[in-house]
C-alpha cells in the first residue's frame, strides 16, 4: 500500500510539474508553425526532411504514422471545438486547435517534423538550441 501511495504522489508530482510545459509546447508550436501555414501539419511538404522525402517527392513513413495516430485520436475526441470543426470544415482543424488534441507523444514529434526556422523560433523562446529541446522533449516523453 506504501508503494501504492508512493506511486501515486509521484505521478500526481510529475504532472503538475508538467503541465506548464505540456501548456507551453503546444502554444509555441501552434503560433509558430500557424505563422507559416493554418494547415502546415497536414501539409508535409511544407515541414522537414522528417516528414519530406524531397527525392521521392512523398511524405516519409515516420509522417505517415505520425499523421494516422493524429487523425485516429482526432476521431476519438469529443471535444466542442473538434465537432464543431467536423461538421463545418470536414474535421480540418488549424494548428492552434489541432495541438490541443495531441497527446505529448504527437506533439514532440510533431516539433520534430516542423521546419527548422520553426523549430529554432520555438527553442529561441526557451534560450535554448533546437537540439537542446528536441533532446529535453524526446527524454520528457512515454515510449513502451
Amino acid at each position: 500500500m506504501d508503494l501504492y501511495k508512493f506511486d501515486e504522489r509521484i505521478r500526481s508530482s510529475i504532472f503538475v510539474a508538467l503541465a506548464p510545459v505540456e501548456l507551453a509546447m503546444r502554444a509555441f508550436i501552434g503560433y509558430e508553425l500557424g505563422y507559416i501555414d493554418a494547415c502546415a501539419y497536414l501539409k508535409p511538404e511544407m515541414l522537414s526532411a522528417v516528414a519530406w522525402d524531397a527525392k521521392r517527392n512523398k511524405p516519409t513513413r515516420e509522417y505517415k504514422e505520425w499523421l494516422e495516430k493524429y487523425q485516429k485520436g482526432l476521431m476519438k475526441s469529443r471535444e466542442d471545438f473538434v465537432e464543431h470543426h467536423w461538421r463545418k470544415y470536414e474535421g480540418i482543424l488549424p494548428i492552434w486547435a489541432a495541438v490541443e488534441t495531441m497527446d505529448w507523444g504527437e506533439l514532440t514529434h510533431l516539433y520534430r517534423m516542423c521546419p527548422k526556422i520553426v523549430r529554432e523560433k520555438v527553442s529561441m523562446r526557451l534560450d535554448i538550441t533546437p537540439s537542446q529541446l528536441t533532446s529535453w522533449l524526446k527524454c520528457l516523453e512515454y515510449t513502451p
